[in-house]
């Protein structure tokens, strides 16, 4: 008890001088007015970390009932990146208004527990002609998009993935729910899938136990329509997830996607500046954009080699990130320690006041030690000086 005490007693100052907490922001909320749907669209905006400190573009994942999978869709795209087992991404969240409406095709009979289904048509329209047209023109976008959806919304992706093909280049659909309209969406795919016009696209779909066999049922005449099909240049995968119910599985069949669509995206044996190239090179023919070095990637390279004994070769390294990102606080920042650990001390002063400034003006989290290590070099600076005389 006695040591409680004293424990508690140190800690009081502490509680009574804390600062005002922080919020912490995950991404912002926006209102688009569809003039195809004839109704204001609630959006969920989820911004990679970094994205105001940096002049990257990125893949984007448009992803259906935000409301329900935004957070955790976000959290496993957030947690792959860091592991450099995906890329960073922007994730375009769209709250629904009529779920059943806007995720189903047509039917040839109504269904008497969704009689106001059947608006998927003009629903991708909307994605297409309005939604994507404003993500482009506001938010740094790679020409890389993916859609995802569970359930009915699955049901969409499947949909979209066989009758434009070309709206997207990759598509996530957990547990779909193809039993719509007696297997339509399946009858069609088995025709599709017969011809070849699957130009590099990439289709990940999945099944649990909680599903009702006739979603199970559904979904295995559709994964066999796509694994009799002739090997082209289609990617595929199908996964079934024990243990989980139809609403759990997404999560997991969210991460599991993109842990697949991405294999290979960190690549191997990666020590030289021209093996990354060829790296990224490989990565921009996979994915048919051009995939930029990210800023992680050549700063991991340029320590990498400044702590193994090659400080010399670091600096080029180090001095490209600042070229690529030249508004990196960061870049400027490991720039500085470059020249330091190689003795070019005023060169050091130079990148580091560069880092420091930056860092200040954008609010960057590290700032202070940013400016920390500029007092330190100027100070190195001043002893250099006073031994000389």
């Amino acid at each position: 008890m006695r040591y409680t005490l004293l424990i508690l007693l140190f800690c009081l100052p502490i509680f009574g001088n804390a600062q005002p907490a922080t919020p912490i922001t995950t991404g912002e909320s926006i209102s688009i007015h569809s003039k195809v749907l004839n109704e204001d669209r609630n959006i969920l905006i989820y911004l990679p970390d970094g994205y105001k400190q940096s002049t990257a573009t990125y893949p984007v994942i448009y992803l259906m009932d935000a409301e329900t999978h935004w957070f955790h869709t976000g959290s496993s795209a957030a947690f792959l990146a860091l592991l450099v087992k995906m890329p960073k991404a922007i994730i375009v969240g769209i709250v629904n208004t009529d779920r059943a409406r806007d995720m189903t095709p047509h039917p040839a009979i109504p269904d008497k527990d969704f009689p106001g289904g059947g608006g998927s048509v003009k629903f991708l329209s909307f994605i297409n002609e309005e939604l994507k047209p404003y993500i482009t023109a506001h938010y740094r976008t790679d020409p890389f998009t993916i859609l995802t959806g569970t359930s009915l919304s699955g049901l969409f992706v499947i949909n979209t993935f066989i009758t434009e093909p070309n709206a997207f280049n990759a598509y996530i659909a957990a547990s779909p729910s193809l039993w719509w309209d007696k297997r339509a969406v399946v009858y069609r795919a088995e025709q599709m899938l017969n011809k070849p016009v699957y130009r590099n696209r990439f289709l990940f779909f999945s099944l649990c136990d909680g599903d009702s066999p006739e979603l199970q049922g559904s979904t295995q005449v559709f994964m066999k329509a796509v694994k009799s099909r002739k090997a082209d240049s289609l990617h595929w995968n199908y996964i079934y997830i024990p243990g989980e119910d139809h609403n759990s599985s997404p999560l997991k069949s969210f991460y599991d996607g993109f842990e697949w669509l991405y294999k290979g995206w960190a690549g191997n044996n990666i020590n030289t500046l021209n093996a990354l190239k060829q790296h990224y090179a490989h990565l921009s023919k996979k994915y048919e954009y051009a995939v930029n070095i990210p800023e992680t990637d050549i700063n991991n390279l340029g320590y990498s080699l400044l702590f193994s004994g090659h400080q010399q070769e670091a600096i080029p390294i180090f001095r490209l990130n600042t070229e690529k990102y030249p508004q990196s606080a960061n870049a400027w920042d490991s720039m500085g320690d470059a020249y330091k650990v190689n003795n070019l001390l005023d060169s050091a002063k130079m990148a580091y006041e560069k880092g420091c400034g930056i860092g200040k003006q954008t609010n960057d989290v590290n700032a202070g030690g940013m400016c920390a290590n500029l007092a330190k070099v100027i100070e190195m600076i001043k002893e250099k000086a006073n031994e000389k005389h």
